[in-house]
């Protein structure tokens, strides 16, 4: 392995975004292993090189035995509602336990495995440009 090259841990790289991160991390020449929930998921890692594996996020020692060993850990893994749900405060439980306990997990393991990088991914939603004045929640989203 060159000094160019990373060993990358992902969460979530068979969701929205990891479905892209892990293609071009591989190509670029990194090893990866990413999280994957299903048998499925797992076979399409391993077609692309990575390597799956298969724990609960939400578990401390599960998570710090998987990240050992890897210079960046990414975490990629959401579970955002769609449609009509996404009004209902119980439909982000998953994903505020994601951003939460999930998120200190993998952070808590990469600080004690020394890895030298993390990266969390996050969301927004962005409102049309109303320059200095200020954007009350009644404001016109942007597409």
């Amino acid at each position: 392995m060159s000094s160019d090259e990373y060993r990358v841990f992902i969460s979530g790289g068979t969701g929205v975004i990891g479905r892209r991160v892990v293609p071009l991390l591989l190509t670029a020449g990194h090893q990866v292993t990413a999280i994957a929930r299903t048998e499925t998921k797992a076979a399409a890692l391993e077609a692309l090189g990575a390597r799956p594996v298969q724990i609960d996020i939400f578990s401390k020692p599960q998570v710090l035995d998987e990240v050992a060993d890897h210079d960046v850990v990414l975490h990629l893994a959401t579970n955002i509602p769609t449609g009509s749900r996404a009004a209902l405060k119980s439909a982000w439980r998953t994903n505020d336990r994601l951003r939460s306990e999930a998120a200190a997990n993998l952070a808590a393991a990469a600080i004690q495995t020394d890895s030298k990088r993390y990266v969390g991914e996050s969301i927004t939603f962005p409102y049309v440009d109303l320059g200095d004045e200020w954007i009350p929640e009644s404001a016109e989203r942007s597409h």
